[in-house]
């Protein structure tokens, strides 16, 4: 179903993602953005091509001839519109084309000339093996065109959008929900955004700048392209801010869109036998660990996917479209070797079961897992007395590499839940009266080394979010305390419900001076 046929009007709702900031500095302002299934942004800077993961971090980066355009994701390779002549100008002065490249390491594949695209190809986008290209325009006409190529780039027609003149033409495009989304300069009497259907019949007209970038994500939210002229250094940099459009139909006038964030508590939908273990974020869905129970919903809460799962699931990751999951089928917090620990693996769409590693190393039980940069950390158990904690450091293989020792004190069972965020690892834990007189929750650096702890309940789910903002899970049973840990994990005694909480953090100043400490409020 079309997401326009079922909308309601709201302002704010739940999002991985505020603003992903592009890492590094540009010869040229962005031209526009496009995403993967594999929870990867590529941008183009005019004179730069670069993908990064979905925090902004670069994970690729190639010089290009100026001027590239916005580009598309089709099939594992990126598409670029490029112009090596001049725009806005009458045919003949232009020299078009469309390059390609490989989505995993940006390596160049081909080019093909798109000679009909008269003024400069600028933007382009893919729907059913069909290309669109879109590009700049001359003063004085008062219609954008749009020009269709089949999968071999062979020209198949020139459509007329009847927009009325907006400058310099049309900048980026995305084929979004069944409909075309082209990002525009505008004019005094014309607004940024044109929307058409897939015979680019107008449909509407919206407010809001895509003109250095449009990608569509899920529904009704989109990624939003930023540019800056850093003066000092004479660079551009980027960003994508997540934007939701608010309008209750397509036809309203204009379209609206607002700034897409976390406002409210997402309580996931349904009741499950154990409480909740784990939370994680990839692609704007969210995955919950209810012990026994392996569910995906969409940012309200909605469950989209949902299976049962052998006992003991614990806290969970994604990175590339797959979950990773901690899994214990032995004992947990025991001096005495017996675990069973795993790391199960399943397809992030689906929740089809891909994978099992058996890890040795996790010598008092997995209990979570998170993931950067090619490497997997695993946390878990921890018997009483002992006045540090452990993690596993796994490559992607689950091939161990190393123990660290977090010197935290004792935290009762260990460590719940992990996340990487922000150039640190966050760890939940059920804390300890002896170390801190609630929850903790705590930080060290890429290396593993203890930065800083916080009063701060997270041991059923941490998830780090951009800018200073933070999801913590927690679940309650319907019923009793003392009846639901008596029925606990029983089949029939779906009693456990689960929500996710936003939360943000600041420095307090009022104890800057005697130590940095980072407080924890609701937004």
């Amino acid at each position: 179903m079309n997401a326009f046929m079922y909308l309601t009007f709201f302002l704010f709702i739940c999002s991985a993602h505020t603003d992903i900031k592009c890492q590094g500095y540009y010869g040229g302002h962005l031209q526009g953005i496009t995403t993967d299934d594999s929870n990867c942004i590529f941008w183009s800077f005019t004179v730069d091509l670069v993908k990064t993961d979905m925090e902004g971090n670069v994970l690729n980066h190639i010089e290009v001839p100026n001027h590239h355009g916005d580009l598309t994701h089709s099939n594992g390779k990126v598409y670029v519109a490029v112009n090596l002549g001049e725009f806005n100008r009458e045919s003949g002065k232009a020299d078009s084309w469309v390059y390609i490249y490989d989505a995993y390491d940006l390596s160049f594949i081909s080019k093909h000339e798109v000679r009909e695209v008269v003024h400069g190809a600028g933007g382009i986008a893919n729907h059913e093996e069909r290309f669109f290209v879109i590009g700049g325009l001359p003063e004085g006409y008062n219609e954008n065109y749009v020009y269709e190529y089949d999968e071999y780039f062979n020209f198949v027609k020139r459509y007329t959008i009847k927009s009325g003149y907006t400058l310099f033409g049309i900048q980026t495009v995305e084929h979004h929900d069944g409909y075309l989304w082209f990002g525009c300069y505008g004019y005094p009497d014309n607004t940024p955004l044109i929307v058409t259907d897939v015979s680019f019949s107008l449909m509407a007209d919206g407010d809001t700048d895509f003109s250095v970038g449009i990608a569509g994500l899920s529904d009704t939210m989109f990624l939003k392209g930023n540019t800056h002229f850093v003066e000092d250094i004479k660079q551009w940099e980027g960003s994508a801010t997540i934007v939701e459009c608010v309008s209750d139909t397509l036809s309203a006038n204009p379209i609206v869109f607002n700034d897409f964030f976390l406002q409210e508590d997402i309580e996931c939908r349904g009741c499950y036998s154990g409480h909740l273990q784990g939370i994680a974020v990839s692609e704007n869905y969210l995955y919950w660990s209810f012990t026994v129970d392996l569910v995906k919903t969409d940012m309200k809460g909605n469950v989209l996917r949902h299976i049962t799962v052998p006992n003991h699931h614990g806290d969970l990751t994604c990175h590339d479209g797959k979950v990773y999951v901690a899994v214990e089928f032995g004992d947990f917090d025991m001096d005495d070797g017996k675990t069973d620990s795993w790391v199960y693996v399943y397809d992030s769409q689906t929740l089809s079961f891909i994978s099992g590693h058996k890890i040795h190393e996790t010598r008092f039980g997995a209990g979570g897992i998170a993931y950067n940069n090619g490497r997997f950390i695993v946390v878990g158990g921890l018997p009483e007395g002992y006045e540090e904690n452990y993690i596993f450091e796994y490559d992607e293989t689950f091939t161990f590499i190393k123990k660290h020792v977090i010197p935290s004190g004792y935290t009762y069972i260990g460590i719940q839940t992990a996340d990487y965020y922000d150039s640190h690892f966050w760890f939940g834990t059920a804390g300890h009266e002896t170390v801190n007189d609630s929850l903790m929750l705590l930080k060290t650096d890429e290396s593993l080394n203890l930065v800083d702890t916080y009063p701060f309940s997270c041991d059923q789910g941490v998830a780090g979010l951009t800018g200073n903002k933070f999801l913590a899970g927690s679940s309650v049973p319907l019923v009793s305390w003392d009846s639901a840990v008596a029925n606990y994990l029983k089949s029939e005694y779906k009693v456990w419900k689960g929500k996710i909480s936003p939360f943000k953090y600041t420095e307090d100043p009022e104890i800057q001076e005697r130590k940095v400490f980072i407080k924890f409020n609701t937004f």
